[in-house]
């Protein structure tokens, strides 16, 4: 889209190319009257069409500096918000695994706390195994482990951060940028992630944490980058029926490998229209698919207890379908061996 110079130029070049051409012809020569009040007409019109131009371009300016962008749409609804699910909740194991040893949320550090080189963020502990259940729903410091390795890795990772003209333009047409994160110096891994969002409401899990005790502080210590997250715990479920948002289901039974266990009502909310003009996700006829016998629900539950289905993937995506068995001890191992 061109800018206002540029529309600006092209106008004034018009202007002059008239006027030239008005200079040359025998009427202006003569300076008839007619002919001035001709020319007059058209320089008005022009002028015109330059104000509003200039106009419109300014409007929709303000239009795309006030372009929402489907992150800002998606966190005003409350089900998209990390308050929205209790820290301290239980479910039934039978029915529910967490998706890792420790799921959380990511909490950027302001500036004045970093007061070293360290790479590090707060972490809302939301799941943690059961050696150290008395963690969840407190907030700790999460940091790397004291490995060579890990030392050279953040090193060859960490910059600066400013945005650009660019990134400011992008920014208007309503794209998420680290906004937080514009003009800190030496950035490293966790808190680029942590940061990565307008608001602290990065999830991620991790597998292996160790908890240690510094300066009187708890920390988790890790040696992996923690993986993004959506939910605390999953279930393997059939959705037979539902009202609205609310959906019944049969939960997988393990003894006997079919989905005849505990009855449920879960509640899968609908998500709204955002700058694409579509949903991000639908539930319509979700009950009556017949694309797969069974699915995957992640999430947590609410604070009247229900559990709150933030993803959910198809049984059918996930099992392992052999092409061929081999149950011959010898002919296996020479499989093996080939």
């Amino acid at each position: 889209m061109p800018n206002k110079v540029t529309i600006v130029n092209l106008y004034i070049s018009y202007i002059t190319e008239i006027i030239q051409n008005m200079h040359s012809s025998k009427s202006f020569r003569n300076g008839r009257l007619k002919s001035r009040r001709k020319f007059r007409f058209k320089i008005l019109v022009i002028l015109l069409v330059i104000c509003t131009s200039l106009g419109f371009l300014t409007s929709l300016q303000q239009l795309l500096a006030n372009q929402p962008s489907n992150y800002a749409i998606h966190s005003q609804q409350n089900f998209n918000q990390p308050q929205y699910y209790p820290l301290t909740q239980t479910v039934n194991p039978k029915l529910y695994q967490p998706i890792a040893n420790w799921v959380g949320r990511l909490i950027l550090p302001q500036t004045s706390e970093i007061t070293d080189n360290s790479d590090w963020v707060w972490f809302e502990i939301q799941q943690a195994p059961p050696e150290a259940e008395n963690l969840i729903g407190k907030t700790v410091r999460l940091e790397w482990k004291n490995q060579p390795q890990l030392k050279s890795y953040i090193k060859a990772v960490t910059r600066d951060v400013n945005f650009t003209p660019a990134t400011f333009k992008s920014q208007k047409q309503g794209i998420i940028h680290p906004q937080r994160l514009n003009n800190r110096f030496q950035i490293k891994p966790l808190q680029s992630l942590a940061g990565a969002r307008p608001k602290d409401d990065v999830t991620v899990s991790l597998d292996n944490a160790e908890v240690l005790e510094i300066n009187n502080q708890q920390v988790l210590a890790i040696e992996e980058e923690p993986v993004l997250a959506t939910g605390r715990f999953y279930a393997l479920v059939d959705i037979e029926s539902n009202n609205k948002e609310f959906f019944k289901v049969r939960h997988y039974n393990p003894e006997t490998r079919d989905f005849d266990g505990e009855e449920e009502t879960i509640y899968i909310p609908r998500q709204v229209v955002d700058t694409r003009d579509i949903t991000p996700s639908t539930t319509n006829k979700l009950a009556e698919s017949t694309v797969t016998k069974g699915w995957y629900i992640y999430g947590a539950k609410n604070k009247q207890g229900i559990f709150v289905v933030q993803a959910l993937a198809p049984h059918s995506l996930f099992p392992l379908q052999p092409d061929a068995i081999i149950l011959e001890t010898e002919t296996a191992q020479n499989y093996l061996s080939i």
